[in-house]
């Protein structure tokens, strides 16, 4: 599997003997070339720093060192065709006056450019098909149909699609496409469909071969009269980087798609690329060649921003061979299976694989209005990219790598027949996954009744822009699972309720959280008395066994604590009055006789055990991992009435 870290800059590319052996080999394959043309088309890559993370740092440098490069005379007998917003790169053609200028400045270190490469092209071609199946049957294959009921479908998630463009007004496609946009370069015609290079706005992406709607409503359909797709709530960015044949004359253009993504859309967390290029590579292919660097550069930008790249393995059927951009190492590669687990025939077998998915005889939106049934890992793609953005709804934290690693740990282990096993993707698997990442210690460890003295309000608080379901699991105080509560959340919404309303009938003591990490969730108390104040108990992840309190002023405020058992057998708990010096003034058992069951819960109170001693400190011990928070407060009938909360010190 390609070595992934999707989280740092990876361009720090001057050095090492490979890549700059690499760059002759580039020159020496342009060189070649004008024995048959008098101009060549390039991907020109300058010299550069290591490269910032900041989208506007990235556009300001950018911009001057292709500035620097065109104002000097090496742009003789260059003609733009491409300048990037964020990466420090130009695409165009050059003649071999300017190009041998380039290389006598290059063996002086002069030039400012790094290398300078021939540009590939590539396609996206996947075969129509007789026979049955679609998304009726793919999407309960993969237990999408699961995470919809459970209320995740991409909703407040936008992804995009390079591809051969969209369908705009296709029934089940308009309601989620956002914008469109257009880099079609081509010396034999450019191929957007205002017949430039790019184009912008709507219409910019009209789809002239299909290929593009199809993707699109795996991800995206509504279902209205295809299938439902995978997220059909997701709203998604179509790019046009395909002709009207399924094809590409220059990668750059996909590069050239993923910088405009970096600069423009900052709201993407998923990008599909159901495409490749004729050249194929034997291992991870970031520094292979400059137009490889250049991708690979434009990749990075994304996914250091959390965006999760998606491409195929390819449909040649070969071994240990990818095409980019899936072996570039901020890509995925997908393959194809078939509905009964089985792996396609024609799917690329290569360690590089990173994931399968359904990608035969899938039947999916096709224009005008209608639909098509087409195989390939371009189907397959797709399935991965709508199942990012409902992990990405479920968690918006998510990282890539973790976005992978979830769907890697929770799939379906399917082997082609060549020595490749990779898992199939599970929807239901990888969202319940994503809904536990990191959760299993998020508890609000003290819920006090109404009555008492008291009211009590739970509050959940939705902290992204996605709707969001979080689920409480009440316990009474010794431990008793009393069931779960959902709760369904707007994007940003904040929710208070009283604690009967959101435990009906129930003698909740303390409570577990499952959800994400965006949803805040804690416990305010509001004291009934006429000078009485307010209080929070927040969600806490303070998990040890044994713990360190420094008490206040028993006089005037008490100092207590809430203790949950977070083991799986009986604890037993004890705490220590030690003075500065270590020795022991004090001890009390409060599990004598009787053990704290499991998520069981001791409430204490520490004037009732201890005397106030100023040069001492409590020291709690618990057989079984524990989660305490000190609680302090006033006493009961005291005016004003307060109550909140402080962490202890966890010595293990």
């Amino acid at each position: 599997m390609k070595k992934r870290i999707l989280g740092t800059v990876l361009f720090l590319i001057a050095a090492g003997p490979f890549v700059a052996a690499q760059f002759k080999a580039d020159a020496e394959a342009v060189a070649g070339k004008f024995a048959e043309q008098d101009r060549v088309y390039v991907t020109v890559l300058l010299e550069h720093p290591e490269w910032p993370r900041d989208t506007a740092e990235q556009k300001g440098l950018a911009d001057h060192l292709q500035t620097m490069t065109l104002e000097t005379e090496l742009a003789e007998g260059f003609e733009t065709v491409r300048r990037f917003e964020t990466i420090p790169a130009l695409s165009g053609w050059i003649d071999l006056a300017a190009f041998r200028r380039w290389q006598d400045l290059k063996s002086k270190n002069l030039s400012g450019i790094r290398g300078i490469g021939a540009s590939v092209g590539g396609r996206a071609v996947e075969p129509r098909s007789g026979g049955s199946g679609g998304l009726t049957a793919t999407i309960p294959h993969i237990r999408a149909d699961l995470a919809h009921a459970m209320g995740f479908t991409g909703a407040g998630v936008e992804v995009a699609v390079l591809d051969s463009g969209v369908q705009s007004g296709h029934p089940d496609l308009s309601g989620g496409l956002l914008a469109e946009h257009c880099f079609c370069f081509n010396p034999n015609g450019n191929c957007c469909p205002d017949g430039q290079s790019e184009q912008s706005g709507a219409g910019s992406a009209l789809d002239e071969h299909g290929h593009g709607t199809h993707v699109s409503g795996i991800v995206a359909s509504d279902g209205n009269q295809a299938g439902v797709g995978v997220a059909p709530d997701v709203q998604f960015t179509a790019v046009r980087v395909l002709d009207s044949n399924n094809g590409f004359y220059s990668i750059n253009d996909v590069s050239a798609a993923l910088d405009w993504l970096n600069a423009n859309r900052p709201n993407v967390r998923a990008v599909n690329m159901s495409l490749y290029t004729n050249a194929h590579f034997a291992d991870v292919c970031d520094n292979a060649a400059v137009w490889t660097q250049t991708l690979s550069m434009a990749a990075q930008n994304l996914a250091q921003k959390g965006v999760l790249l998606v491409g195929i393995a390819g449909n040649d059927g070969l071994v240990n061979q990818l095409p980019a951009p899936g072996c570039i190492s901020q890509a995925l590669a997908i393959g194809a299976t078939n509905i009964q687990d089985a792996a396609a025939g024609f799917s690329t077998s290569d360690d590089g694989v990173d994931l399968f998915a359904p990608g035969v005889l899938v039947s999916s939106t096709f224009p005008t209005d209608t639909t098509a049934l087409l195989s390939g890992t371009s189907m397959a793609a797709p399935h991965v990219t709508g199942l990012a953005a409902i992990l990405a709804q479920a968690d918006p934290s998510l990282t890539p790598d973790r976005m992978l690693e979830i769907m890697r740990d929770t799939g379906v282990a399917v082997s082609d027949g060549v020595g490749l096993t990779r898992p199939r993707i599970d929807a239901k698997a990888a969202l319940d996954a994503a809904l536990a990442n990191g959760q299993s210690s998020r508890w609000v460890p003290h819920v006090t009744r109404d009555g008492g003295g008291f009211l009590t309000d739970v509050y959940l608080k939705n902290q992204s822009g996605a709707a969001i379901n979080v689920t409480l699991h009440p316990y009474d105080v010794n431990g008793v699972d009393l069931g779960e509560q959902t709760f369904g959340l707007n994007p940003n919404e904040v929710r208070r309720m009283s604690s009967s309303q959101a435990f009906p009938g129930q003698a909740a003591s303390h409570f577990a959280i499952e959800g994400p990490d965006s949803v805040e969730v804690g416990v305010g108390y509001r004291t009934s008395l006429p000078l009485g104040g307010t209080a929070h108990v927040r969600e806490s992840r303070m998990t040890g066994r044994v713990f360190t309190l420094y008490p206040a002023e028993w006089d005037v405020v008490f100092d207590g604590m809430a203790l949950i058992n977070l083991g799986d057998a009986a604890a037993t708990v004890q705490a220590d009055q030690v003075d500065y010096q270590g020795a022991s003034l004090a001890t009390v058992d409060y599990t004598a006789g009787s053990p704290l069951a499991p998520h069981g819960k001791l409430l204490a109170v520490f004037s009732v055990d201890f005397q106030e001693r100023a040069d001492a400190y409590l020291r709690i011990e618990s057989s079984q991992p524990a989660m305490l928070v000190l609680l302090r407060g006033s006493y009961p009938g005291a005016q004003p009435a307060y109550l909140y909360q402080t962490a202890p010190i966890i010595e293990e």
